[in-house]
């Protein structure tokens, strides 16, 4: 469990149907081989390993271990770096991905073991896209989630705590005031929960959804002994993709508009609207 509240990541964990928008397979902690990740320059293709364009490094210390009468393989320490590059034809974007190894056991038979290499990413130079925001996110919100997913892989902490700068560039670009008068008549600056509150009048659905991103980014603003699982962040993710789609995808507005009138009218289809007819222009003669 991490530095944000039970409530967050035990009574609010998303529908099967939320957890499919992100791939969770794909942002475990380690993997025998990596994944297709999605390009976040493209969106749309795949970061695939280049053959033959790994790395691995054993350092002395290590290798000198496997001269002890108990050494075991995962006394092994190594260290790794993997270019990836994306198989769109038209982006064909690289990036490097880093971490350490590990390695695993791996029951082979009933009486036999073996050891699979473990690779555990640390650090990517372009990171892959977590999710994808809907069109007309402006490019400053995609901005603050491009950095939080870079921080997703080394520091799930201060990944969290980027989601209050997502908060903000949101209610910058929706027009919400960044200052109010006092009860002094000074004007001073209002913080993001009052900027929120601001919000509020004009959607306050929207901002409930941004209201709880807030509290997630305040609790991890400050110094704690537990990281943020990384279930937990995607669980986070999942409430920020909603979050936006809630307020820059019109077509779930009118979907929702939708079937409410089809509960209205109790599944029957909406009544032909009868056709004005026309008076026929006279010529003048």
């Amino acid at each position: 469990m991490g530095a944000m509240d039970n409530d967050i990541s035990e009574n609010t964990q998303p529908s099967e149907s939320w957890r499919m928008t992100i791939n969770r397979d794909h942002f475990k902690k380690s993997f025998s081989s990596l994944p297709g990740w999605i390009c976040s320059e493209c969106q749309t293709g795949t970061m695939r390993e280049v053959e033959g364009q790994r790395l691995v490094h054993e350092p002395p210390w290590s290798r000198d271990a496997r001269d002890h009468e108990a050494w075991d393989p995962d006394w092994i320490s190594e260290d790794f770096a993997v270019i990836l590059e994306c198989q769109n034809p038209d982006c064909a974007k690289g990036s490097v991905v880093s971490g350490t190894t590990s390695q695993q056991y791996v029951q082979l038979t009933a009486t036999e073991l073996d050891y699979e290499l473990m690779l555990h990413p640390s650090n990517f130079t372009i990171a892959p896209l977590i999710f994808k925001a809907p069109n007309g996110t402006p490019d400053t919100v995609i901005y603050e989630l491009d950095r939080a997913f870079h921080l997703f892989w080394s520091d799930t902490t201060a990944a969290a705590n980027k989601i209050r700068n997502v908060v903000e560039a949101v209610l910058t670009q929706q027009k919400v005031k960044r200052t109010t008068l006092s009860k002094k008549n000074r004007r001073v600056r209002l913080n993001t929960h009052g900027r929120i509150k601001e919000y509020e009048a004009k959607k306050p659905e929207q901002a409930e959804l941004l209201m709880g991103l807030k509290w997630v980014g305040n609790a991890n603003s400050h110094v704690t002994t537990e990281d943020v699982s990384r279930d937990e962040l995607l669980n986070v993710f999942e409430l920020c993709e909603h979050a936006l789609v809630e307020i820059y995808k019109p077509h779930a507005k009118q979907m929702k508009a939708r079937a409410a009138a089809y509960t209205k009218r109790k599944g029957r289809p909406a009544p032909a609207k009868k056709r004005r007819r026309r008076r026929p222009r006279h010529k003048l003669t």
